[in-house]
């Protein structure tokens, strides 16, 4: 009896449903539009899900003209979680992937600095030093930075965890000479740059008169911005160095401010890399890619002084805020670029200095 009654309940309920359905009102244009969208998103979705999976695979073969024709297809939108698709490149080394993400639109600064974490929070390179200074990179194989890493004990495992253990890192490889280059805060810097004096430097370094029509809100905005995007871009390259990506550091280095600066350096880290290294291929590819870096260097200069010499001779004995209040002529006397020292821009240089007709 009681499943009789269980069964009549059933049927009542489907008749009652069926009736409603027959009452109900036929869907209007909208309410079709509103349903064909939802089904449009849904199966867009689903597309981007799938294409994810296969830029996954793209990466892993390493296959960017089929990721660039079927994938992405000019759009970053075709891909889930750009963030960590970024990353991935990155930490796999892949830098034909990277340049495409970067020329798509993909913008680091806000990958690794999310939600003004850069002036507003009080560990900024939290998230870059996690992600991309990890054990297994900081300890492997293919570069010779764990040398370099300070230790408080005899273990053979280094690690990079904290902003003073990239600066002690620096400091080693290029010289005392370069200021602090990462902060935990915005606060912290601007408290070390007036300590040591390094904003009146700066602003007397940099101010070149410019007549501003705009509003201050949005330039002080804009100077911000730019400001964030030129460390990311700075940081970047300097860890694809020390984790000694070569092709990601010419991918990075046709993307930052004072370029022949950040050669110089490279060949300076290089030269560093190749003294600790013992013998073999890795060693020799060191110097290898150090003269690349010195050559580019050169090249850069050369070009500066057909343009303008006196403004050449500026370049090479600017202090650049960016890499620590260095000078290019600084940074290539100790990484000896006896190449680049040699330019006839570097010898004027040493001249004016020389003859007391410019100061260093």
């Amino acid at each position: 009896r009681k499943k009789y009654f269980e069964r009549k309940e059933a049927d009542q309920n489907d008749t009652l449903e069926s009736n409603l359905r027959k009452l109900k009102p036929l869907p209007n244009s909208q309410d079709k539009k509103r349903q064909s969208n939802a089904r449009r998103n849904v199966n867009r979705k689903d597309q981007n899900a799938q294409r994810t999976q296969l830029l996954q695979l793209a990466m892993d073969w390493n296959c960017i003209d089929v990721a660039k024709e079927l994938i992405l297809e000019n759009s970053l939108d075709n891909i889930l979680n750009k963030e960590h698709t970024f990353i991935y490149a990155l930490t796999k080394d892949l830098p034909t992937f990277v340049y495409e993400f970067l020329k798509l639109g993909i913008d680091p600064s806000k990958i690794f600095f999310p939600n003004d974490e850069f002036f507003r929070g009080t560990n900024r390179y939290k998230k870059f030093i996690g992600d991309l200074y990890t054990d297994a990179a900081v300890n492997s194989n293919t570069t010779h930075l764990r040398w370099f890493v300070e230790s408080d004990s005899d273990i053979s495992e280094k690690h990079i965890q904290r902003t003073d253990d990239l600066n002690a890192v620096i400091s080693v490889l290029i010289g005392d000479y370069m200021s602090k280059l990462y902060f935990d805060s915005d606060r912290k810097e601007m408290k070390y740059r007036s300590l040591w004096g390094l904003n009146k430097e700066d602003a007397e370094q940099n101010a070149i008169p410019v007549e501003i029509v705009t509003d201050d809100d949005d330039l002080f905005d804009r100077e911000n911005r730019q400001k964030v995007e030129d460390y990311v871009m700075r940081d970047l390259f300097l860890w694809s160095i020390l984790m000694y990506h070569v092709d990601l550091a010419k991918v990075f280095l046709s993307y930052l401010k004072y370029r022949i600066c950040a050669a110089l350096i490279a060949t300076k880290i290089l030269k560093e890399y190749h003294r600790k290294a013992t013998h073999g291929e890795l060693k020799d590819s060191y110097m290898k890619n150090a003269d690349y870096f010195q050559q580019y260097a050169i090249d850069c200069v050369t070009q500066c002084e057909k343009n303008d010499p006196d403004q050449a001779c500026q370049i090479i004995l600017q202090r650049i805020e960016l890499y620590g209040n260095v000078t290019c002529l600084q940074v290539a006397a100790d990484a000896h670029d006896k190449l680049f020292i040699a330019t006839p821009c570097c010898v004027q240089a040493m001249n004016n200095i020389w003859f007391d007709k410019i100061y260093p």
